[in-house]
């Protein structure tokens, strides 16, 4: 059961298309993976559409129809095979990673995008995605080891978290697939993993170590997200 879900802030922005690209990913697979939150997002697409046919609209000019142009567009048209444009079912297949031993198939919301080859850390793997972004967001696949603990850190920006597999805990709670997490500047913590755990992380700044040995990683931030 999915607990930990977006902002209604969040669901009426990318209602109305103004988040960038890597935070409408992650709202997409997170509203794909709960029931909830279609049905907020419903409302919120539905009151939008509402109040965009309530306001006032400037009619655009149109030309007279006729003319070479006209007659070419049509011709165009009409010589188009029937059926293209129609998406194929095999057009876009599920995106698979192996994770575990295992292949799993990431939401649809995914499948337009390229897994690179992961990097390995101890027992953190990540897989930076190639997403339009700010200079310094990042977003990429986490694939964290049975077992891990990360050390306790916090964050120098936000830091997002959606869990596709697995589980984690910190001292706020236990998380599963589906959750969607936000952390920022406010929030310190020492995630864990019983039995592992993929995520999609959108980061736009390095996590900050604040206890024992790894606080000497933090003059290498540029390499911790």
């Amino acid at each position: 059961m999915i607990s930990y879900h977006p902002e209604s802030s969040w669901l009426r922005a990318f209602a109305a298309g103004e988040l960038p690209p890597s935070l409408a990913l992650a709202v997409s697979v997170h509203v794909e993976l709960c029931p909830v939150c279609q049905r907020h997002l419903a409302a919120l697409e539905a009151e939008l559409a509402s109040l965009a046919l309530t306001e006032p609209a400037l009619e655009p000019e149109l030309e007279a129809p006729g003319g070479p142009d006209w007659d070419a567009m049509l011709a165009a048209i009409m010589a188009t095979p029937q059926g293209v444009g129609k998406p194929s079912a095999q057009a876009c297949p599920p995106l698979q990673v192996d994770w575990q031993a295992s292949a799993i198939a990431l939401p649809r919301a995914m499948r337009h995008l390229v897994v690179p080859e992961w990097q390995q850390v101890g027992k953190v793997a990540r897989a930076r995605l190639d997403i339009a972004a700010s200079q310094h967001e990042r977003t990429s696949l986490l694939s964290i080891a049975p077992g891990a603990v990360i050390p306790e850190h916090t964050h120098k920006g936000y830091e997002l978290t959606l869990l596709l597999a697995g589980d984690m805990t910190d001292a706020e709670g236990t998380y599963r697939a589906g959750d969607f997490l936000l952390l920022d500047r406010r929030h310190e913590h020492s995630p864990s993993t019983h039995a592992g755990c993929l995520c999609l992380t959108v980061l736009d700044a390095p996590v900050h170590f604040t206890r024992g040995l790894p606080r000497l990683l933090n003059g290498f931030s540029g390499l911790l997200y």
